[in-house]
């Protein structure tokens, strides 16, 4: 694990007891897949997401050259701006969106 990813690991056990909205102090899981990339190109690639990725998000995936978004829950519905401007942005510049669909119900562990 890289010093930097040590160092935010410690911050965040911390961070529940510190008074700060968390969110300005970490970035988002596309982001952080995208810089953490071991310098191969993205361009042309497929992302996977949890979550429909939010505008700040969408101007990294554009900026990488990321063909595809593939996404599991669509945040479409949701009244926050930040999804129906990532949504036009990544139209756009041709992405490729696509929600996942499971083919099994459940998971059994």
């Amino acid at each position: 694990m890289s010093s930097w990813a040590l160092a935010t690991t410690a911050f965040l056990e911390v961070a529940p007891t510190i008074s700060f909205p968390g969110p300005k102090y970490v970035c988002h899981a596309e982001v952080n897949a995208i810089l953490n990339r071991n310098h191969a190109s993205a361009s042309g690639q497929r992302l996977y997401v949890t979550m429909f990725p939010c505008n700040e998000c969408a101007k990294v995936i554009i900026q990488a050259g990321i063909a595809e978004v593939i996404f599991y829950t669509d945040k479409q519905s949701h009244p926050n701006f930040q999804f129906t401007a990532s949504r036009k942005l990544l139209s756009m510049a041709n992405v490729k969106l696509r929600q996942h669909q499971p083919k099994a119900k459940s998971i059994i562990l």
